[in-house]
């Protein structure tokens, strides 16, 4: 029995066998009957192999010839800027004629397929043995992906990938090199932005910092920007163009360059510009002109963030921001109270070797969770609140507050409040008009228990409290457990 399975194990492969060649014969499919996966390699060239190339079609002719070991375009001046790399590239894919589907007709009528001489863009490949190979390319296949096909010496027609009639129509623009902006902030003086949208319109100046550059705003009004400007005019200064195109006077007018929705402008400190203009965004792409280039380009959504940035949101949230480290004294007046607040830090008010003086006391009180009072006080100074934007205001009347920051560099900054409306104030700033008021919280809010809720003169009254009722350097509130 044992002998008996052991013979019958070979014969079951060798049936499984047999059946698998039978099912491949049968089921072969004939050499007409290919389907329309099937790739038919109509031309491929080498590059080293081609001399010239030219191609031509649609009124256009673009000629291609290689001289001392390089690619040129005929007719175009190397000093333009012509990419070789970008040239290569194209003479590689237009020496590759691989379609995918061969038409099954006889005797094609060439109109129907765009391959006539009147319709058709022509490639015609000269060899450097002398001979001569020529390409047709027709009409847009009807599923908008393929177009129609024919290669000298072949009778039949073909569809290839639509992007081979796409390259046809390629002129010498199409071989820009790429260029990139480098904006050197150290060396511009001003910098204009200006958005057709919102009427937006800022006069700008770089500033250095320890990380790098910000700005500073100053006109319309005074001020800092904020990260999200920041962040655009570091999007601006390598911003790569890499495509171009070739527009007239009516296609400009089409994408709306003839009215364009940006212009950005960096004046150097040597006299010398450069500046560009925008068009609004199409189809995930912006159009644009300027110094850069001598031709339009375009540049995607994905370059450029914060384009359309409320102009709330571009500037920095704070009236005069500062750092404990850089006050000497601050002094006005609050609620008719004269005062005199002075730091010397080389970071915190709270840290253990700073020295903190209102009107000549020592000010670094703390509450029993380690909370400076000083420190509340200095952050109602620091960081007063921009509550918007009223830059046709003419404000009139006495203020207010008014606080004088002098800084470690002997900068003054004056800043005084006159009333806007029951919940607002004007800000002034060294004598003139800012542009921007303040909420009546920034000033007069009482944020009880939340130390980080308060305005300007309950903070000063919360710290005055806290010098005079404070035991050994500690001092809570009533209402604190």
């Amino acid at each position: 029995m044992k002998s008996l399975k052991n013979l019958l194990i070979p014969l079951i492969i060798l049936g499984v066998l047999i059946l698998a060649v039978v099912l491949v014969f049968v089921f072969k499919p004939k050499d007409d009957e290919k389907t329309d996966d099937s790739k038919y390699q109509l031309l491929l060239l080498a590059p080293e192999d081609v001399n010239r190339m030219t191609v031509s079609g649609n009124g256009n002719e673009l000629i291609f010839y290689f001289n001392e070991g390089q690619w040129f375009i005929e007719g175009v001046n190397a000093d333009v800027g012509i990419s070789e790399d970008a040239i290569k590239t194209y003479i590689s894919l237009m020496l590759d004629y691989n379609a995918n589907t061969k038409l099954d007709v006889k005797d094609p009528d060439l109109s129907e397929y765009g391959l006539d001489a009147d319709n058709a863009y022509k490639i015609l490949i000269e060899k450097k043995d002398g001979s001569l190979s020529l390409v047709t390319i027709g009409n847009m296949a009807p599923d908008n992906t393929n177009c129609y096909i024919m290669v000298d010496g072949d009778p039949s027609v073909y569809m290839i990938a639509s992007i081979k009639r796409s390259m046809c129509a390629y002129e010498p623009i199409n071989f820009y090199n790429t260029i990139q902006l480098d904006v050197d902030f150290s060396t511009v003086e001003k910098i204009y932005f200006d958005r057709k949208a919102d009427d937006t319109s800022l006069e700008m100046v770089p500033r250095k910092t320890e990380s790098g550059y910000t700005f500073d705003i100053v006109e319309p009004f005074a001020t800092g920007t904020s990260d999200q400007m920041t962040l655009l005019l570091n999007d601006i200064k390598s911003l790569e163009i890499a495509s171009f195109v070739k527009m007239d006077d009516a296609k400009k007018a089409e994408v709306g360059l003839d009215d364009p929705s940006y212009h950005f402008k960096f004046v150097n400190t040597d006299g010398t510009t450069e500046e560009f203009y925008l068009s609004s965004l199409q189809n995930e792409v912006y159009y644009g002109y300027g110094s850069v280039s001598d031709e339009c380009f375009t540049l995607s959504s994905q370059q450029l963030s914060y384009l359309d940035t409320p102009i709330e949101l571009f500037i920095s949230r704070y009236i005069h921001y500062i750092t404990a480290s850089e006050v000497k004294t601050i002094t006005g007046v609050i609620n008719g109270t004269n005062f005199e607040f002075s730091i010397d830090t080389d970071n915190s008010i709270s840290q253990e070797d700073a020295d903190v003086l209102l009107d000549g006391r020592n000010a670094k009180i703390f509450n029993s969770k380690g909370r400076c009072y000083a420190g509340i006080f200095f952050e109602t100074l620091a960081t007063i609140e921009i509550g918007g934007i009223d830059s046709e205001a003419t404000p009139s009347g006495d203020s207010v507050m008014d606080i004088q920051i002098l800084g470690k560099d002997y900068v003054v900054t004056k800043i005084s409040f006159i009333q806007r409306g029951d919940a607002s104030y004007y800000c002034m700033i060294n004598g003139e008009y800012s542009g921007f008021y303040v909420n009546a919280n920034e000033l007069f809010k009482d944020g009880e228990d939340n130390f980080y809720a308060y305005g300007i003169a309950p903070a000063y009254d919360l710290l005055t409290t806290a010098i005079s009722d404070n035991l050994n350097g500690v001092y809570d509130l009533p209402t604190e457990d």
